[in-house]
């Protein structure tokens, strides 16, 4: 163990009595989806930390831990296999990397981090992520009520029964990192790192931009691009597992681009070859800037629905790549086929 680090008497005091580095911590460069190792190593950086702090929360994690087995063993052991004291205590830190990111700064959660109540934390750390489970159920009957009316089965069958396994069997104690999820869905952007409930109200919350997003597109429209999207792999629409808000941003580009309303979903390979002899020509600064303004006729369109800015924010960065796409199907002479087949099915 390295040697307690100096500390000047200009430092100030945190109420536990330890001295605290005059630099504050840098919210930057902490990750969200690894909150704890991240501040941790924060504080050492910065000197808020002292040295020998990250063992001794260790210690006061694994006391903790001790109980925790004792517990799910109902008394009856203090030990159990490795790879469940694994489980339990992957339980405890994800319960934990949640609470810490529920306090004002970086700052408040590192000192309640180096306090020797770990055993309160913990407690404060399972009533976090129990209000968070709540508010993802919620987040579940918003999805279901706002769906889109459309037959596409992957989606239906992910918004209607998806997600009940998760929370009929979630285990918020003792195994708080399992997802129980399968996502048949594409998603347009969705961090497949994170984990347990805080996966799953990240997929939530995409699903609910989304909806608020295909909400913008007449239902009628939305089976028939299914039906043509279908057809280039002998399938019903239906059975197709593809992201519809990708398939619509494709669409609506070329339609804009074509003079047409943003929501006419029926754009066919004879318009993607029609719009293409239009702007093959174009030198590369000229074709990114007719793409920019078909992407920013769009958006404008969705910043003023509901959801407004949150939907433009969420679906800005795929939107940008598809305008790449479309840049580059352009030079190969491939748009009428690119805007037609969309995107292949899995």
């Amino acid at each position: 163990m390295k040697d307690v680090v100096s500390m000047t008497d200009a430092r100030p005091n945190d109420p536990s009595g330890r001295q605290l580095s005059a630099e504050r911590l840098d919210a930057a460069r902490i990750d969200p989806r690894h909150y704890l190792t991240s501040l941790i190593g924060e504080g050492l950086r910065t000197g808020v930390l002292a040295p020998e702090e990250p063992e001794k929360i260790q210690i006061r994690l694994l006391e903790v831990l001790h109980q925790e087995i004792r517990e799910y063993t109902c008394d009856r052991s203090s030990s159990v296999p490795a790879d469940k004291a694994r489980q339990i205590l992957g339980s405890l830190l994800y319960a934990l990397d949640w609470h810490l990111q529920q306090y004002t700064s970086p700052d408040e959660a590192l000192r309640h981090l180096g306090d020797d109540r770990m055993a309160d934390l913990i407690r404060d750390s399972r009533h976090s992520l129990s209000k968070l489970i709540d508010q993802t159920g919620e987040l579940l009957q918003r999805v279901r009520a706002g769906r889109p009316q459309v037959d596409l089965l992957a989606l239906n069958e992910l918004i209607d029964a998806g997600f009940d396994a998760f929370f009929t069997h979630y285990d918020r104690r003792f195994d708080a990192c399992n997802t129980l999820l399968t996502l048949d869905y594409p998603l347009l952007s969705f961090d497949r790192s994170l984990t347990g409930i805080r996966g799953i109200n990240a997929c939530l919350a995409s699903l609910e931009l989304e909806n608020h997003f295909l909400a913008c597109f007449p239902a009628v429209n939305l089976d028939r691009l299914l039906t043509a999207c279908g057809r280039p792999f002998c399938l019903p629409g239906r059975e197709l597992i593809v992201n519809l808000a990708e398939i619509l941003l494709k669409q609506s580009f070329a339609a804009v681009m074509l003079g047409l309303p943003y929501d006419e979903c029926a754009i066919s390979e004879v318009d993607g070859q029609r719009l293409e002899a239009c702007l093959k020509d174009l030198p590369d600064e000229k074709l990114a800037k007719a793409l920019a303004d078909a992407r920013q006729a769009v958006l404008s369109v969705m910043g003023r629905q509901h959801g407004g800015k949150r939907v433009v924010a969420y679906i800005l960065p795929a939107a940008r790549q598809i305008s790449r796409e479309m840049a580059n199907a352009v030079r190969k002479k491939t748009l009428g086929t690119f805007i037609t087949i969309l995107t292949q099915c899995n």
